[in-house]
């Protein structure tokens, strides 16, 4: 059987770059004082409700509001109101079934 440190590779045919140096991001001091703001209550309580607004308004935005249907701001406002309207019916509807799709009671 061979010898297997015969084969490894000698310092002239192995060729290793120098270690490149760490480069930290230019706001590296704003992003660690935004990582500490996060941990309060307060600010979590914020984004909590934030992400909540967010699934909605992509929920909206799944039902066609990405996009008006009509050029006045008075026809797209009536869409966004019939949107909304029935994002909530289905919210409504969706909350009076239990998974078995059973009414409560």
């Amino acid at each position: 059987m061979a010898d297997p440190l015969a084969y490894a590779p000698t310092a002239r045919c192995a060729r290793v770059a120098p270690p490149e140096p760490v480069v930290l991001n230019f706001h590296e001091a704003r992003l660690e004082a935004a990582c500490a703001e996060q941990a309060r209550p307060a600010i979590r309580r914020k984004l909590r409700r934030r992400s909540l607004v967010e699934r909605k308004l992509a929920e909206l935005k799944m039902h066609g509001l990405g996009q008006a249907r009509y050029r006045s701001a008075r026809k797209s406002l009536l869409q966004l109101r019939l949107t909304a309207g029935m994002i909530n019916l289905k919210t409504f509807f969706t909350l009076e079934t239990d998974l078995t799709g059973a009414p409560v009671a």
